[in-house]
């Protein structure tokens, strides 16, 4: 199984030589979102108004989307929407677009299957091995 990872920022990182002091820890705000399917992608419209390009991360994973939004930069509040997909995903024809009131995610489908939920459902406990009678 060959995974893929595709991770895009709206500005490049940039280092500075210093003893600058640990920045302090950010406040996490979870993002609503919605979500519908075609044959071939779904979208996913994280709600968030006036996300900016520099201050906006979207990492689209084989099996997972990450949305970090600073609207800030002199605050520690970021807002953060991780999703655990429901079925994999083709990251290298997936796409992101931010708009004014929203950050719309494409994800484009490895089948034509219709999911039945945006999100993998959490891993019940193995089922106890069934009772013998005596």
């Amino acid at each position: 199984i060959v995974f893929s990872r595709r991770i895009l920022t709206g500005s490049s990182d940039v280092s500075v030589a210093g003893t600058a002091p640990p920045p302090p820890t950010p406040t996490v705000q979870n993002i609503r979102h919605n979500w519908y399917q075609t044959e071939k992608q779904v979208v996913v419209d994280a709600l968030i108004k006036q996300a900016k390009a520099e201050t906006t991360q979207v990492n689209i994973d084989q099996n997972s989307v990450d949305i970090v939004v600073t609207l800030d930069p002199s605050s520690s509040t970021q807002h953060r929407l991780h999703l655990n997909l429901y079925r994999p995903i083709d990251p290298t024809t997936s796409s992101f677009r931010i708009l004014g009131t929203k950050i719309e995610v494409k994800l484009a489908k490895t089948s034509d299957e219709r999911w039945s939920d945006l999100e993998a459902k959490e891993e019940t406990k193995a089922p106890s091995a069934p009772k013998t009678p005596y």
